[in-house]
Order: structure tokens, then C-alpha cells, then sequence
């Protein structure tokens, strides 16, 4: 499972809806891959473009991970290893200004009943950080 929130890490500091260019939306890592049908994540930023919010003078936005499973101990688990992996990270942004990635809420696994899965939820704050 380490490889699923290892795929988010990877895309969140260079994919195409990374730090950089983060699109408000939804995307899945996981779902429908061999091993992984009933443990995937989302990820989902509150601002159209990570890049333009920090030019236009927003010095922070937030992301947020839902990661789902349908076993609660494997909620857990990504819970943890997602927390430890991104908690506290330094990443840059197109205008090459550097943003701190910082944990702000943690929701520990609940039943989500629309999906019939377990869900897990990481708030994360990104401070640009002024040089």
C-alpha cells in the first residue's frame, strides 16, 4: 500500500496536477489497479492553480488526501504512512518560490456509506515561504 501513497507523493510534487499546476478537483490513484480495487485515494486542492493563488498574493492554500479501503486497519495504515510522507515538506512551485507543506487535520477512518468503504482524511496547509 505504501506504493499508493508513494504514486500521490510523486505526482503531488511533479505530475501535471502537482504542487505547481494543482487543478480544484478529483483524482484517483488506485482504483481499478490489480490489488488495489477496494484501497485508492483522492486528492483534491481548494484553489484553481497552486501557482497563480501564491502570485496573485495568497500566501496559503490547502490540499486535502482521502484515502478509502475496505479494510479500517489498512485505512489506518495509509493514514499513517500519508501523514509521515507529507507532514512538514518543503516543495517549490512554478514561480520558484519554496511552500511548506504542513498537516492541519487528520480524520481517522469513518464508514462512508456511499462508497461501502472506509475513509480517511489529511488536510494539508501549503505556506509559501517568502526567501
Amino acid at each position: 500500500m505504501k506504493e499508493l501513497i508513494e504514486s500521490i507523493y510523486s505526482h503531488f510534487a511533479t505530475g501535471a496536477n502537482s504542487l505547481k499546476t494543482a487543478t480544484a478537483g478529483r483524482l484517483e490513484y488506485g482504483k481499478g489497479v490489480d490489488g488495489w480495487t477496494d484501497n485508492f485515494a483522492t486528492y483534491q486542492a481548494n484553489s484553481a492553480n497552486a501557482d497563480d493563488a501564491f502570485r496573485t498574493s495568497m500566501d496559503e492554500t490547502y490540499w486535502q488526501i482521502n484515502l478509502f479501503s475496505s479494510v479500517r486497519e489498512t485505512c489506518f495504515d495509509l493514514l499513517s504512512y500519508a501523514t509521515t510522507l507529507f507532514d512538514n515538506v518543503t516543495l517549490t512551485v512554478t514561480s520558484h518560490y519554496p511552500v511548506l507543506i504542513h498537516k492541519e487535520n487528520v480524520v481517522p477512518p469513518i464508514w462512508n456509506e456511499q462508497d461501502n468503504l472506509w475513509q480517511a482524511t489529511i488536510e494539508f496547509r501549503c505556506r509559501l515561504q517568502h526567501t
